[in-house]
């Protein structure tokens, strides 16, 4: 089997394993637990949690789409951008290490 049909043929893998990931991003999410992640714990028990400040530039803070007044779709969101974030980054790597591997 030629190279171009092995990718071809792992296509429907890789949008199904983007669908489920990205349903499955957008519905837990919303379970997440609202306790503070670790970093955020340990500022808090050593009492200097209140010296933090704000990231401006952070595009989803506090993992909560800023974009929407729902509860579920600030979560939901959060979790599929991310997703998709991760899928682009993970896909664009791919395809870089196999150009270079078939140079």
């Amino acid at each position: 089997m030629s190279e171009t049909n092995k990718e071809k043929s792992s296509l429907p893998i890789y949008l199904g394993i983007l669908i489920i990931s990205l349903i499955l991003a957008g519905v837990v999410s919303f379970f997440a637990s609202p306790l503070p992640d670790g970093l955020e714990r340990v500022a808090i028990e050593h009492k200097f949690k209140e010296r933090a400040q704000e990231n401006k530039l952070a595009p989803i803070p506090d993992y909560s789409f800023p974009a929407t007044d729902t509860e579920f779709l600030k979560n939901g969101l959060a979790g599929v951008s991310g997703t998709i974030l991760v899928f682009a980054f993970a896909s664009g790597s791919l395809w870089i290490f196999k150009k270079i591997k078939s140079d």
